[in-house]
């Protein structure tokens, strides 16, 4: 579910995925809320070009070429840019 069909106010993460809040932390560190947090990350226009699965895995494949991150830490420190 899209931010923008939680809620009708037009904001700058609208396009960003909802993530449930949740009180458990194996929910909070599991697969389902971190691939949450990582495509919330990602640049804008990434995120445009997710309708179409072809040109978004070609555009993700030369991000993730130039920039090689061994670590989360290190993916969320560039901002996903």
């Amino acid at each position: 579910m899209i931010n923008s069909e939680v809620h009708n106010i037009n904001t700058r993460h609208s396009s960003n995925l909802h993530l449930d809040l949740a009180n458990l932390d194996v929910y909070q560190n599991g697969v389902y809320s971190s691939g949450i947090k990582i495509f919330n990350s990602l640049a804008f226009n990434f995120k445009i070009c997710s309708d179409n699965p072809w040109t978004s895995s070609d555009a993700l494949k030369n991000f993730l070429y130039i920039n090689s991150f061994y670590s989360l830490d290190k993916y969320y420190n560039n901002n996903g840019k």
